[in-house]
């Protein structure tokens, strides 16, 4: 089955439309496309798909679908969109990326999965997460990127890795988040558990306000 929305590349524009009950894909493209103010809802696979290039999304509203947005590589700018009730509100394959000011509730799996690929996260809101709000899944690579200024309320875990390789990569990230308990902004080192798969390790640095500490984090479970 293909996708409601098909295009190869070059300049495709997707502003105010409804894209609704796909089998496979609400929208595939690359190259230099805009999806803007937008409602895609009850995908069985992922709502917008992003093979590669350079495309802005922005503004639209996601929900129902395996993926939320899912960024196959390219240097993408996602803002200001709101996912809700999606397996992954945003999986990012490859490429370097920006994920700003977006809502992202109710993920089943986790609100933001990334492989390989480097992602700066910030300023998103991001609640209801059973698993890890954030997961770094798969890697085969040295990560790099910055989570910071984001909210995480009511998430079993704000951060988590997810792979057995991740324990001779040693993946040094820039945090700086706020997790609200009770309607209370506290630091995540106090609320939040790092959340790592058994016999595994990661260096991190965190950073919070213009407190830094850095450490080694070891699985447990």
């Amino acid at each position: 089955m293909y996708s409601q929305v098909y295009s190869t590349g070059g300049s495709l524009n997707i502003n105010n439309c409804v894209l609704e009950l796909s089998k496979n894909r609400g929208i595939e493209t690359s190259g230099t496309a805009s999806i803007t103010n937008s409602q895609v809802s009850n995908c069985t696979t992922r709502g917008i798909y992003i093979k590669n290039g350079a495309p802005t999304i922005s503004g639209n509203t996601i929900s129902n679908c395996s993926s939320g947005i899912y960024l196959a590589d390219g240097n993408i700018l996602i803002t200001n969109n709101n996912i809700s009730a999606c397996s992954y509100g945003i999986y990012v394959l490859k490429g370097t990326h920006t994920l700003s000011s977006n809502t992202i509730v109710n993920s089943s799996t986790s609100a933001i999965a990334i492989e390989n690929a480097t992602c700066n996260i910030v300023s998103n809101n991001i609640s209801q997460c059973p698993n890890e709000a954030i997961r770094f899944i798969n890697s085969t690579q040295v990560l790099t990127g910055s989570i910071t200024g984001n909210t995480f309320d009511n998430c079993k875990d704000f951060l988590g890795f997810r792979s057995s390789l991740m324990a001779s990569l040693f993946p040094t990230l820039t945090l700086n988040v706020s997790v609200n308990s009770g309607g209370v902004k506290k630091s995540p080192l106090l609320t939040s558990r790092l959340a790592l798969s058994k016999n595994q390790s990661s260096h991190l640095l965190l950073a919070y306000g213009t407190r830094q500490c850095s450490g080694a984090f070891a699985g447990s479970n």
